[in-house]
């Protein structure tokens, strides 16, 4: 689900004149990564709140005022469906 949402913004990114900046970030992603997952081993392995209970905090979709498109909507159609089988499972 992930990647079909960002090549969905690479895509917007393109068009919008941003896709060198949007490559730049991906970069610093990836340089940051290490540090990331080190510290979200910890998390994980603290933490007290289960993934249940955060689900009443989350909402399935996307709402971005620059991106308004039917592309969009059907992906938060998705996005809800995915949510409710998701919650299902936890």
């Amino acid at each position: 689900m992930f990647i079909i949402m960002e090549l969905g913004m690479l895509g917007n990114a393109i068009v919008k004149g941003y896709f060198f900046d949007k490559i730049k970030a991906y970069v610093g992603v990836g340089r940051a990564l290490p540090v990331v997952l080190k510290k979200r081993k910890w998390i994980q392995e603290n933490r007290r709140v289960s993934d249940r209970k955060l689900l009443h905090f989350l909402r399935a979709q996307i709402k971005f005022k620059e991106i308004d498109s039917p592309l969009l909507s059907c992906a938060n159609f998705i996005f809800g469906a995915y949510y409710e089988c998701i919650k299902l499972f936890l």
